[in-house]
């Protein structure tokens, strides 16, 4: 599993085993004189999830996502809890937490920390009262505005649709933008071998045409979104932007060569920048569009 949702906070899943759960039920025991003792179920008990999570300086920050983590937890508030599947678990309060940290740099900063998430159930307000029914009675006058048949309930459900599609780009656009910036990275360790830099590079023309195709269609889906869905304009402007630059990359990556390698190592260095800080700011963004399309929220 690559990664689940807690709220806005989008972690990587160590291996597919990393989430253990544990359900339960309760059960009252009644004495009984010369025999075994009765139970009486008396209701199910508050799931958990257990989650080993892996944090890695080449993927993201490992303070910023450990702070979120503590921040969340310090909050006392219940948050949505999606698998990567999208699959809706229901609300979760970060029972505790427990950090191992496994690298530094020489100055003793977190490079690699594996972190132990306890998550328990939330539930609503006992006694609270239920929605009235979505539907009138015979002979009933219907409440004022209310209309005939199911006229008007497409819509919502075609931006349903629409939003649950960008989301999966989002992704898709967000995973590529991480795999161009370890193909830098790489390049850039493989320097002083212009023949291994030269072949690395051109490694990333395929993998920016990933970043625009995943951005284009991000775009596509979000834009009938604007004006329902928070954000959706801010991110529809990002998409345009992420898609040039990822496009200006292609075009510099497309002949490079030994010779002209720094100069265009540099200028791909300048768009994967714009890129990186364009999809840091989206994904708090498309975290919560996720929540949203996994709890069936209205748009």
């Amino acid at each position: 599993m690559k990664y689940a949702l807690l709220g806005d906070i989008q972690f990587e899943v160590i291996v597919f085993g990393g989430i253990e759960s544990k359900f339960a039920t309760d059960y009252a025991e009644h004495a009984r004189i010369e025999g075994k003792p009765r139970l009486q179920w008396i209701g199910d008990k508050l799931d958990e999830h257990s989650l080993s999570l892996k944090f890695h300086f080449m993927f993201c920050d490992p303070d910023a996502e450990i702070s979120k983590l503590y921040a969340a937890m310090s909050a006392h508030i219940a948050l949505p809890f999606v698998l990567a599947n999208g699959e809706y678990k229901g609300e979760f309060v970060i029972a505790d937490i427990a950090l191992s940290e496994e690298f530094t740099d020489a100055q003793g900063g977190r490079l690699s920390a594996t972190v132990k998430v306890s998550l328990r159930e939330s539930i609503g307000a006992a006694g609270a009262k239920p929605a009235a029914p979505g539907v009138a009675k015979f002979g009933k006058p219907r409440p004022p505005g209310a209309k005939n048949g199911l006229k008007g309930k497409a819509k919502p459900n075609l931006m349903a649709a629409k939003l649950k599609a960008a989301v999966i780009a989002g992704r898709e656009m967000l995973a590529a933008v991480q795999a161009a910036r370890n193909m830098m990275k790489l390049a850039k360790a493989l320097q002083k071998n212009p023949l291994k830099a030269v072949e690395q590079l051109r490694h990333g023309v395929p993998g920016f045409s990933k970043i625009v195709t995943a951005a284009d269609r991000f775009g596509v889906n979000l834009a009938p979104l604007q004006g329902s869905v928070d954000g959706s304009a801010s991110m529809l402007a990002m998409s345009g932007s992420v898609a040039r630059e990822a496009k200006s990359a292609m075009t510099l990556l497309g002949d490079v060569n030994e010779q002209n390698m720094n100069g265009r190592m540099n200028a791909v260095d300048t768009n994967l920048s714009v890129i990186g800080n364009e999809a840091d700011a989206t994904s708090p963004v498309l975290a919560k569009m996720a929540a949203k399309t996994a709890v069936r929220e209205s748009v």
